[in-house]
């Protein structure tokens, strides 16, 4: 019989917090799970710690001898599990321990939600909590939130704050491994596709916060830019007609400011490589409207472009 929900947990050279996050599954009030860990061919000790915690045996661990990157490694523990609900965890992170039964409990009130976004707690290196984060709560449909997505980027922040109904994601199709960065943002695009998209105040998890992360990793900034764009081209289609041009006109004032701003900042401290990969990346046009709206918007300070979406649009009509 098939566990109530899976818990997917990706993990490479994890060994400092690994323990610690492993066992904060262990302790849910909710005890009808699956922990699936796959390890991309670590270096360090974390293939030690899990050979150590394989007493329980809701744990299954998988081991590549090769590294696949993270979004090769969540494909391959999304076809391991069996429940039919996915709840995603990062190795750095922590469950609280009523999140399953929370998880479990909603997907079954809520019928029409196909993926679920919620509240937490950061904390720090030692572990202890440094600040709280909540959500202010709703549902909405795919047209909205694809409208969200173009806008706002990858809405739900981090992997660990997410849970889905897996049935969904089959729909949705695999991770697209050739995604270094924004992999999770481009399948929750397509996830959306298939019901409704639900945020919560319900603190779940504890997110760490620390340098070694690799959002924080100087050298992703391009590829993180590059990914983006190539993710809201992949949205604009999917708008409504009636706000694609109003969304290219936000994109241009927001988001090619911002990515003006990061060529700015590699020019500055004469880092030409970067200049030219994001030359290539905008093209010269919209680098230089990017650079003219930096400017006219003191980087989005001095004026910041609305978005508009559908709904907004038929209330003014």
């Amino acid at each position: 019989m098939a566990p109530q929900i899976s818990v997917i947990l990706p993990i490479y050279n994890g060994e400092r917090w690994l323990e610690q996050c492993i066992r904060s599954v262990f302790n849910q009030t909710l005890t009808d799970f699956e922990l699936l860990v796959g390890d991309d061919a670590s270096t360090d000790r974390s293939r030690g710690i899990l050979a150590d915690l394989k007493y329980d045996s809701r744990l299954h661990v998988f081991e590549f001898d090769q590294n696949v990157g993270l979004f090769g490694n969540l494909n391959r523990l999304l076809e391991k599990s069996n429940a039919p609900i996915v709840r995603f965890l990062c190795q750095d992170d922590m469950l609280e321990p009523n999140c399953l039964a929370q998880e479990v409990a909603y997907f079954e009130s809520h019928p029409e939600v196909v993926m679920s976004i919620c509240s937490y707690h950061f904390m720090n290196d030692e572990s202890h909590v440094i600040a709280e984060h909540k959500n202010i709560p709703y549902i909405v449909d795919p047209e909205r939130c694809l409208q969200m997505l173009f806008y706002h980027g990858c809405i739900a922040g981090n992997l660990s704050t997410v849970s889905a109904r897996r049935p969904s994601l089959e729909q949705a199709g695999r991770f697209d491994e050739r995604f270094r960065l924004a992999g999770d943002y481009e399948m929750w695009v397509r996830l959306c596709q298939f019901g409704n998209v639900a945020e919560r105040c319900d603190r779940l998890i504890r997110l760490r916060q620390h340098p070694r992360q690799l959002s924080k990793s100087k050298d992703v900034g391009v590829q993180f830019i590059y990914e983006c764009r190539r993710i809201r081209a992949q949205i604009l289609p999917l708008l409504p007609k009636s706000i694609r041009l109003r969304a290219l006109k936000y994109t241009a004032w927001r988001q090619d400011a911002l990515d003006a701003h990061y060529f700015v900042r590699c020019l500055v401290v004469a880092d030409f490589d970067k200049c030219l990969r994001l030359i290539r990346i905008m093209g010269v046009r919209d680098l230089v409207m990017g650079l003219v709206h930096w400017l006219l918007t003191l980087n989005n300070h001095l004026y910041r472009p609305k978005p508009i979406f559908v709904r907004d649009l038929k209330a003014t009509e």
